[in-house]
Parts: structure tokens; sequence; C-alpha cells
């Protein structure tokens, strides 16, 4: 937690002086694309995930559309559970001892690599 709110300013400072240039570069990298594609004027708010969604397709393949349906809701978390597991090894459990409101959802107990309990949360 901070401790003051001169450090939580400090925090937002050097956050903005390390994200600065590379937003800058990426908005400028979005408005060439779109006057590449016939936009004339300003980039407004509405048009940044248009261009976004067209530019990704352009640069790296993706296409939102088609992960939708990759990433469905099972599937995003085994995605965030396998996340956590490779990444910060943590370990899920099932915990059917917490009682719920619909049978589809679910409880877990999230345990640190040593078994110490982190948590529980409903899914």
């Amino acid at each position: 937690m901070a401790e003051t709110p001169e450090k939580v300013e400090s925090f937002i400072n050097e956050l903005f002086s390390a994200c600065h240039p590379a937003a800058l570069r990426d908005f400028d990298r979005l408005r060439d694309f779109a006057r590449g594609k016939g936009h004339s004027g300003e980039i407004e708010r509405w048009d940044w995930a248009y261009y976004s969604e067209k530019l990704k397709k352009v640069l790296y393949n993706i296409d939102d559309e088609i992960l939708k349906a990759v990433f469905k809701s099972g599937e995003r978390s085994k995605c965030n559970f396998w996340i956590g597991i490779k990444l910060y090894g943590l370990h899920f459990s099932e915990n059917k001892k917490i009682p719920v409101y619909h049978s589809e959802v679910k409880t877990w107990e999230v345990t640190d690599h040593d078994g110490s309990l982190l948590c529980n949360f409903i899914h």
C-alpha cells in the first residue's frame, strides 16, 4: 500500500513518463494506418477501437471475433488458471464447502507454491 499521497503521485508520474512515449508512438501508428484507409481528420475516441482492430489484423493476423469463439467462458477460465500456475506457481482447487447461489457457480481455493492459502474466489 502507498504510505503517503506523495508516493502515489510519484508513482503516477513515473508510470506516465515510462508509458507516454510508447502511447504516442502507438497513436501515430494508428493515425497513419487510419489515414491510409481513407480516414480524414483527427482520430476520435470512437475511431480508436475500430482502427485498432483493423491494424491488429494487418500487423499480427489477430481477429478478435475468432478469439471470442476460441476463448469461450470456460476456456478463458482454463487459460487464466494456466497463467496463474505457470507464471506464479499458484494452485487452484475447487472448494465445495462454500455455498453458491447457482449450480453453475464454482468456488475455488488458491494456494501458493508452498501450500499457503491465498484466497477463495467464486467463478
